[in-house]
């Protein structure tokens, strides 16, 4: 636009010096004939001619000097208008010296300051001195001897000059006014298309996202910064790769530009948000990309131009596949959440029979047989208590732990009996954590063994944890944790690997590699994680092996240590009172603490358990204690029916009983008015820990 402006500049610069020269001739020309009408000598003539010639000369070298020099718009419009003046005083003192027959042919000099002054200053001031010249004519030839034309009056000639003057001026300075006026708005139009031009330049070299501009022939018309950035090309690359021939069925960056191109030129349409990956994809390295494209159409209706726009979404993506995580895990606990609820009371059923019926027994087979049932079930209730992990209501039952001792004992537990080795190495100076000790072990646990198993004929193992802070310039951007401290634990193994398709897929629930498989390992350490606040991460390659990253929310406080239970059987006497939906988990309740040597009676929910508690207040047989079931379905739970009872008798003695070890009321149980809880599903020995504890309180 400045190279335009200049030319332009140039341009009226010369066309006004040229102007200029004209005038300078015409009127030169004017003297000329004049003189030569009137029978000047030669002398008058020279004179008359030099007068004017070097006045003329001086001032074309001043007005081109001035158009080519850097001089404001104020300096030259006051030496136009001082010049034109000059001018006009010299004509005026000539003519009024002149003899006078030819006053109407050399008042005609009159034309050079009034067309001088049309080109340079437009209309308004070519009006002026037009008006000046006719009034000086006017008043010369009142005073000049014009016998020599007496057809021709004084008033005649400044009336015909006149005339001549002023539609000069009205024409040629509107011509010129019309020339600047379109030339100001040629110039406004041309910076604001400038402006325009540096935006739109602006906003495509610091876009966030890619843009390439291809015409109708494939050649690369601009491709900014960005683009080059994501694609990992430069633009000499970008030119050859789209020189080549690339496939339809192609899966590589250039194969879904090219696809997006040959959509958008064909339809003339755009198209949005067409999928696409950059790299390799090993190890779930790929960068995923999301392509535009919209049509530039010529002059003829033509798609000339095909602009694409190039999204990094793999950042997104990530997250997404997290929410996607998070949301199967949701869904699965509720459905995990009913069904741990209703197998684990048959599981306390059966467990709770099975117990009394071993210290009943004294036959040694059916006691082997019903050891071996209770292993069972005891296993069957590690997988109900994993079941409930995936349910909202499984919050960790968080203390300050430091890790040291965790790591290395849950390492040798996994590991030992079989062919690997596990090499640790630990921070010294570990932060603690506020987490779930025994959640946490699961996690490790459920690690190590697919480490294990994934090394059938033994390996390597390396158990690492290291404190590091999140945040700052270093932090990846994908790195989806909150700024602050966190401890590192990284579990790597030589095992087969995880293949990149199955890579996404590990910590889905019931999503397993090996026919023997639950499915629920990796999901329940994901869960475990997320609770705590941190973030689980694997990285793997097909024979390579696999390497899990745990991040955990570093802790300052002080380590608190859980008291130890014993597991010897508390007998005693007394009334103990019942709460429970479910009648069998009540009959084998009731048929341990029979034998433990109280008298027992039962409730069906927490209002049945309220009026029975009174009535044998009333009665002067009160209950001694109240066992009571945390949920009942359609009916009052244990949370609120305390509450009453506590209305009652603020002494009441509670022991709560549910499968959600890890709810807020089971976690501060003394908080809602609890004396103490058993986790369902429990053994007679449990039961008699429980009552110990609250009648020794």
């Amino acid at each position: 636009m400045n190279d335009w402006r200049k030319e332009r500049e140039d341009n009226l610069a010369e066309l006004n010096l040229g102007a200029h020269i004209l005038a300078y001739l015409v009127v030169i020309i004017i003297l000329i004939t004049g003189t030569s009408i009137d029978g000047y000598d030669f002398s008058t003539s020279a004179i008359l001619l030099i007068g004017t010639v070097l006045p003329a000369a001086g001032f074309i070298l001043l007005d081109y000097r001035f158009s080519h020099g850097e001089y404001g718009s104020r300096f030259l419009l006051g030496w136009n208008i001082a010049k034109h003046t000059l001018l006009f005083a010299v004509i005026t003192i000539v003519l009024a010296g002149f003899r006078g027959e030819q006053l109407w042919l050399f008042a005609s000099m009159y034309l050079l300051p009034v067309v001088l002054s049309c080109i340079t200053l437009g209309q308004k001031w070519g009006t002026v001195f037009a008006g000046a010249a006719v009034g000086a004519i006017f008043l010369l030839t009142r005073g000049m001897d014009v016998a020599g034309n007496r057809a021709v009056s004084e008033f005649e000639t400044a009336l015909v000059l006149g005339g001549i003057f002023f539609l000069l001026a009205w024409f040629l300075g509107g011509n010129v006014k019309v020339e600047k006026e379109t030339t100001e708005y040629l110039y406004a139009m041309a910076e604001e298309e400038q402006r325009r031009h540096d935006l739109i330049a602006r906003m495509m070299d610091t876009s966030p996202a890619g843009i390439l501009v291809l015409d109708r022939h494939r050649a690369v018309v601009y491709a900014n910064a960005r683009l080059e950035q994501i694609l990992g090309l430069r633009w000499r690359e970008l030119q050859v790769m789209f020189k080549r021939e690339i496939p339809a069925d192609s899966d590589s960056a250039a194969g879904c530009l090219e696809e997006v191109f040959r959509k958008v030129f064909a339809a003339g349409e755009p198209v949005y948000n067409y999928p696409g990956t950059v790299g390799s994809g090993t190890g779930g390295n790929s960068a995923y990309l999301s392509v535009s494209g919209a049509p530039i159409f010529n002059s003829a209706g033509r798609v000339e131009q095909v602009v694409l726009t190039v999204d990094d979404i793999t950042n997104q993506k990530k997250m997404d596949e997290e929410m996607l995580k998070t949301d199967k895990l949701e869904s699965i606990g509720l459905l995990a959440g009913g069904i741990a609820h209703d197998f684990n009371n048959f599981m306390a059923v059966m467990l709770a029979n099975m117990s009394l019926m071993k210290i009943k027994n004294n036959d040694q087979k059916i006691a082997e047989n019903l050891e071996q049932m209770e292993k069972a079930v005891l296993r069957a209730r590690e997988l109900t208590r994993k079941l409930f992990l995936f349910t909202k209501a499984s919050a960790p039952v968080r203390e300050t732990v430091f890790l040291q001792n965790l790591l290395l004992e849950t390492a040798g537990f996994a590991l030992s009996g079989s062919a690997a080795v596990c090499e640790t190495r630990i921070a010294d100076n570990l932060w603690p954590v506020e987490a779930d000790e025994v959640q946490i072990g699961q996690v490790l646990n459920n690690i190590l063994l697919n480490a294990v198993q994934a090394m059938p004929r033994g390996g390597k193992i390396e158990l690492t944890a290291a404190n590091i802070t999140v945040g700052g310039a270093d932090q990846e951007s994908s790195f989806p944790l909150p700024e602050g401290e966190y401890i590192r634990i990284t579990i790597a193994d030589e095992g087969t690997g995880i293949p990149p398709d199955q890579l996404g897929k590990i910590f889905d629930p019931f999503y397993s590699t090996k026919p023997e498989g639950s499915g629920l390992g990796l999901a329940v350490a994901y869960t475990i994680i997320q609770n705590h606040g941190g973030l689980i991460r694997v990285e793997s390659e097909p024979g390579a092996g696999a390497t899990f990253h745990i991040y955990l929310p570093a802790s300052s406080k002080p380590r608190s240590e859980s008291p130890e239970e014993s597991d010897a059987l508390y007998f005693g006497e007394g009334r103990i009172l019942i709460m429970d939906d479910e009648e069998l988990i009540r009959n084998a309740c009731g048929n341990m603490l029979k034998h433990l040597g109280y008298r027992v009676s039962y409730a069906r929910d927490g209002l049945e358990a309220v009026r029975l508690y009174q009535e044998a207040a009333a009665a002067g047989s009160p209950f001694d204690l109240v066992i009571m079931d945390l949920t009942i379905p359609g009916g009052m739970g244990g949370k609120e029916a305390v509450e009453l009872l506590r209305k009652l008798d603020p002494a009441v003695k509670t022991l709560v009983s549910s499968g959600y070890s890890n709810l807020p009321v089971i976690n501060r149980y003394t908080e809602y008015g609890f004396s103490g809880f058993i986790n369902k599903p429990y053994r007679i020995k449990e039961l008699s820990a429980a009552l110990k504890k609250i009648f020794a309180n």
